[in-house]
Parts: C-alpha cells; structure tokens; sequence
C-alpha cells in the first residue's frame, strides 16, 4: 500500500487490519457504475463524513462489490478504509479531546498540505491524461498516492475525492472559526472535528468581566405564550409598515381582504439587534433564547457568522444554487410567496405525482462534473452553517445528528437536512412540523429600511434583526414570521434581490419515511439470501 504517512496502530491503541483503501479505491475504478448518482445524486457525497460513508457501504456499496465478485470484500474494514482515504487516521469524528490531548496528536502526525483551489480546478477542467497540468505548481506532498495512479482514475472518482477533501478542510476551517473567530489557520488535520465546547456566558477573556449585556454571550429566558394566542395569531402578518404601506397577500387572500396586520410592538416582541461594540470586541456577538419553564434552548442568533472569505464562497455558491424551478409552498404561505425558495436534497412529497416517494428535488442531480461540484457546494454551504451551531448550541447541533443516524436520512454533509436557497423569502405567522431545530443565514440584504425581513419568533416574544452575515437558529414547530417589507420597497426593487440566505432544516416527514426505507435496505441481505436459496 502507498501512503506518505502509514499508520499501524490507531492512538487510542486498538489494533486494526491493514486497511484495503488501495484495493477499494482500484475496484471503484474498475467498476464506477456502482456510484448510483441516477437514482440517489447525493451518493457522490459518501466520502464526506464516516456516517455517510458507513451507511453507502451498508446500501449499496458492499452489495454492488459483492455482485461484481471483487475478492475478500466481507474482510475489509470499512472504517479504516474512510479514515486511511480521507487521511484522517486520528480520531472518530464526535471524540471530545482536550486542547492538550489535541495538541500532543497534532505533533505526532505530520501534516500534509490540503490540494489547493487551483489545482483542484485544474484538474476538473483538464483531460484526465494528467493529473497535474504543468502550468500548475504540484503540492510538495499530496496527501495520498494510489496504486492505479490518478492518471488513469475515472474523473468523477478523482472529482468525489478531490471535493471530499476539499469538504473536509472546509468544514475543519468553519469549525476553527467558530471556536475562535479569527482567519482560519494554515495547518488543517482532514475530518478532525475540534472538541464540542459549548461558549459559556461569562467566559469569554475579552468580555467576561462586563456586564452581562456587553458580553459577546448572552441568555434570554423568554415566556412561551399560550397555544391560544398562538392559535389566534396565526395567518397574521408581522409588519413595521404604516397602514397605508401594507403588502397585500397575494391570490385568494388578497382578495378577500381579510389579513390581519400586527407590528412587533403591538405583540409585544422583543427586538434582538447587532452590537457593534461587541462585535469589534470579540468578533461575534451570540444570543440565547431560552424556554423559562423547561431551561430548553429553542433559538438564537449569531451576528459575524463566518469569515470573510467563507461568507463570499457561500454567495457564489447561493448564486449558482437559487436558479430552476422555485418551490411550490402549502396554501397559506403562496399568498407571501413574492420571493423564491429553490430545494436541495432529498424529500417526501405533499402529494405529487402516483408513486412518487422520498426522492430528491429536481434540482439536485448529478448528471456530469459540474453537478457534482454544484452538490459538493451545497454540502459546504449546509456544514459551515452546522459548524457555527455546533458552537452556538450544542444541544440542538447534536439533535439534528441524532435525528440524522436514526433515521438514516441521505445526508448533504454531516446533517441529513433539506437546503433552500431562497430569494426575497417571506412568510405570515405559521409553524412547521420539523423534527429538529431549523437554522437560516443571512447572505445578502439590500433594502429600503433595517427592519424589513427580520425575522419574528413570535411564539417566544423576539425579533431578531437580520444583517449580512448573521445566523439564527429555531424551534419551527413554534410560530414564526417574516417581518414583511413595506409595499413601497416591494415595488421600489420589484424582482430585484432585496433579502437573500439559506435555510437548513429536516421536516418531520421526511425523517419518518428515510426511516422506514432504511430498515427496508436493513433486510436486502437477508431478503437476496432467502432468494438465492428458494431459487
């Protein structure tokens, strides 16, 4: 086996079998039909996480090598196949290690420099007789070599791995700077998550000796109101506007001129804003909504989410994501429906066409190179935005992986979430039956007055004000609003993009019906064994 780096123990000291990845990766090459991109697109995205790639080689990837008898597959480890491929031969993914237990791994693996964005492009523009063209400067130490050569690897095989590795720099740089918002750090260890610490309130060095409400950590315990202001409340609109500058519902309930309008003072909301003292301070400001019943987190909000260069990749990729067909929304939401939402990922249909079931949307396909890179873009996207969560809320980043490996949903990196990209979203008073919290952030806002798109978690009393570059994290099954821009801003941009972001969320349907096909795949062994024997 060629690896710049052979590793023949793991740190924590359990022995394992020589790792296959050069046999797994020569079969792959052999035989790259068996990557079901035509019927599952986001298959390409196995080798982003352990989860994904555990559950491809429980599906469908050590049944397709299976029937294509490539030999001793039953012996092969698939773990260490992942950790040796993705050179992360380190630690699981969730092991919460100190920052010293990290720093003594760190100086005992050497590091090799990520492929660059450059090259990486090279490559996918290149005809594969060359892996690196010779205009570009080669890495002076690629992290893998491979027996086959990468000359003669199929393209979309060198794609999915290039990306992969791409996917998990990425996410380790995202991770970085959630912990510590700063510019991301030269020295990257692939697939290494840094150590879960939750950023405490008081405990920030720079702020922890101020008061409460100039720390860049806050916590607000916020009354849940009642189900029946809550019931009263719903189809309502949030709005600053004067009355005279009230958007109309579109449809059937414009005409029937029925729509009832609330500013957030007369409900009472409590408005969250930036605070750029502390944002200059301590380079992020994180506000906690918390149920003053249960103590349970059910929201909040980031100002400074990424960093620069991060923010600016994901509104390319946000560009290149909002274009197709836009979602059709249920029937009390279309009457809003004055921007667009574009889905990716897979889902469970309202209704449909006869037979159709969990599936992705449209939109995500992975039909040649660009819509695989186009998939891999998304899966950032959805990760840089879960790695902010993970710091900010730990408890409802670990729901939404929880609910992810149970339900074994098809992932789009370490979340098995649905991503909408959405221009000009709005929405009345309503809540959703998500099965975890929901996370949105603000890409892009050009609007006439400040308060217009905010957003309303009516049902806690607050609204957060939405900036460029913030994030805000949510119970959906609570109500919630848009608040509405003025009518004289909607026809001041007319289809232009005033508010622009992504929302990240897992609808309960969904997770029910990938759970319900999982266990149905869980019995393929035992179902082609039974046929094998009957026949």
């Amino acid at each position: 086996m060629k690896t710049k780096h052979s590793i023949e123990e793991w740190v924590d000291g359990t022995q394992r079998k020589r790792k296959n990845m050069q046999q797994f990766v020569n079969a792959l090459c052999k035989y790259p039909g068996i990557i079901p991109t035509a019927c599952n697109p986001l298959s390409v995205l196995f080798m982003t996480t352990l989860d994904a790639f555990m559950r491809a080689w429980r599906t469908w990837l050590r049944p397709s090598l299976q029937e294509r008898n490539v030999p001793n597959v039953l012996e092969w480890d698939p773990e260490a196949i992942f950790r040796h491929l993705m050179s992360a031969s380190i630690t699981p993914e969730e092991a919460e290690l100190t920052e010293i237990e990290t720093d003594a791994i760190s100086a005992a693996s050497p590091q090799s420099p990520p492929v660059t964005v450059a090259v990486e492009e090279a490559v996918m523009e290149s005809a594969p007789v060359a892996f690196y063209p010779p205009t570009v400067e080669r890495p002076p130490n690629p992290p893998l070599t491979f027996d086959i050569g990468w000359t003669n690897m199929p393209v979309p095989l060198r794609t999915i791995i290039l990306q992969s590795w791409r996917f998990a720099n990425m996410k380790l740089d995202q991770s970085r700077y959630a912990h510590n918002p700063k510019a991301p750090g030269a020295q990257r260890i692939p697939m290494r998550d840094l150590p879960v610490q939750e950023l405490s309130v008081g405990n920030c060095p720079r702020c922890r000796h101020l008061p409460p409400e100039q720390q860049c950590v806050q916590e607000m315990r916020m009354e849940k109101r009642s189900d029946a202001e809550m019931a009263a409340l719903d189809g309502g609109v949030v709005t600053w506007a004067e009355e005279h500058d009230r958007l109309p519902p579109k449809g059937l309930h414009g005409a029937q001129n029925n729509t009832k309008y609330y500013t957030p003072k007369e409900l009472g909301l409590r408005v969250i804003e930036p605070d750029e003292a502390i944002i200059d301070r301590c380079k992020r400001q994180i506000v906690r909504v918390i149920d003053a019943k249960s103590g349970e987190h059910v929201g909040g909000v980031v100002y400074n989410m990424f960093h620069p260069e991060t923010l600016e990749e994901m509104q390319d990729s946000h560009a290149r994501a909002a274009t197709g067909t836009s979602v059709k929304r249920g029937a009390l939401l279309q009457a809003w429906q004055y921007g667009d939402m574009y889905a990716w990922g897979f889902r469970q249909p309202q209704g449909g066409r006869p037979g159709d079931g969990y599936t992705t949307y449209g939109s995500t396909k992975a039909e040649n190179i660009q819509d695989m890179k186009n998939l891999f873009d998304i899966g950032c996207d959805s990760e840089c935005m879960l790695q902010m969560l993970r710091v900010c809320d730990p408890a409802a980043f670990t729901k939404i992986r929880q609910v992810t490996r149970e339900a074994e949903l098809h992932r789009v990196g370490t979340g098995g979430t649905t991503s909408y990209y959405c221009k000009n979203y709005m929405s009345c008073i309503h809540g959703d039956t998500e099965a975890a919290i929901s996370m949105s952030s603000q890409l892009g806002l050009d609007v006439a007055h400040e308060d217009e798109f905010d957003f309303a978690f009516v049902e806690y009393g607050v609204v957060f004000r939405t900036v460029v570059n913030c994030g805000w994290w949510f119970d959906a099954s609570k109500k919630h609003a848009s608040v509405i821009p003025r009518h004289s801003t909607v026809k001041k941009y007319g289809k232009k993009s005033m508010s622009s972001g992504i929302h990240i969320t897992i609808r309960k349907k969904d997770m029910e019906r990938a759970a319900h096909l999982s266990k149905v795949m869980d019995r393929y062994g035992k179902r082609r064994a039974l046929w094998r024997e009957k026949m």
